[in-house]
């Protein structure tokens, strides 16, 4: 049985979230389809960095207009796309409460989840120190402290509007729970923001400074804990963590690591993070604690 945390409980399907996902991965397709960068696109079509990657990476329910312009500039069909976003924006529901109950806060509700500011920004400066350093950076809390509220509707709006510097500052974000196949979680993931394979992430994100159109990779892996609970595999929960640890690994001789990696997991899984080394590491090495 999974033993999931009050936080990321849900009665009923969020439609809303559903749509969004969609409608971003139809921008991600049609953006690698026509072999642009992520940080080519506010040149092409006029938009801020700040909006295209909102779209991009579904931080945000992009505007009409927003939609309208990449679509022109990825030669997508506006129509269905327009559709996805009016599917996103009834079902987030103008007018309702916004508390989502025993639901976590999704990025949709970025704009109406308060009162963890202080917890984001210092999240955000262990992540300022992680592009120097390398390493996993783990958030951890008990069962229903609110980390996936942290991680989707604090921590990610704050990144895709550019909290960071160069190359992180227009990014690509990958956010994904690692599920009963946690490699395969992570491939389809960095597949949806238009990445193959782990190993064509550089190595060197940062490689070109003057390259403003190479977004750095930032992966946000949520309920962690998934990898016991619902992988059975010990050799998949292994490559998992492996995936991970090569993606966050500072480069030889200072080169910067080929992505930010957060990871999100309840405290009472201490003890089985600790039997893999490289999570034992990680944990003893300034994790973000997200209290009540």
């Amino acid at each position: 049985m999974n033993n999931e945390g009050v936080e990321d409980r849900v009665s009923e399907p969020v439609e809303h979230e559903d749509a969004l996902a969609e409608l971003t991965r139809a921008l991600q397709r049609g953006r690698v389809r026509q072999g642009f960068a992520a940080g080519q696109l506010p040149t092409k079509t006029g938009l801020s960095r700040t909006v295209v990657s909102q779209a991009l990476n579904g931080a945000r329910i992009p505007s009409a207009a927003t939609i309208t312009a990449l679509a022109r500039v990825l030669k997508l069909d506006t129509k269905p796309l327009l559709l996805l976003r009016d599917r996103a924006t009834r079902a987030a529901g103008g007018g309702k409460c916004p508390y989502p109950g025993m639901a976590a806060f999704s990025t949709e509700r970025s704009s109406v989840f308060v009162g963890r500011a202080s917890l984001v920004t210092d999240l955000v400066e262990h992540l300022d120190r992680r592009t120097r350093d390398g390493g996993i950076q783990m958030v951890v809390g008990a069962s229903g402290a609110g980390k996936s509220s942290l991680l989707r509707a604090g921590l990610v709006p704050r990144l895709a509007a550019g909290a960071l510097d160069h190359p992180w500052s227009s990014p690509t974000m990958v956010v994904l729970t690692p599920s009963g196949d946690p490699p395969a979680a992570l491939a389809r993931a960095l597949a949806d923001a238009g990445i193959e394979d782990i190993t064509r992430v550089p190595a060197d994100a940062g490689a070109s400074e003057a390259d403003d159109s190479a977004g750095g990779v930032i992966v946000v892996v949520d309920q962690f804990e998934e990898i016991f609970t619902e992988c059975s595999d010990a050799k998949a929960r292994r490559a998992f963590v492996a995936s991970l640890t090569t993606l966050a690994a500072a480069g030889p001789g200072g080169a910067l690591p080929r992505a930010l990696v957060v990871v999100g997991v309840r405290d009472d899984f201490y003890p089985a993070c600790q039997r893999h080394r490289e999570l034992g590491d990680a944990l003893a090495d300034r994790p973000v604690r997200s209290a009540h």
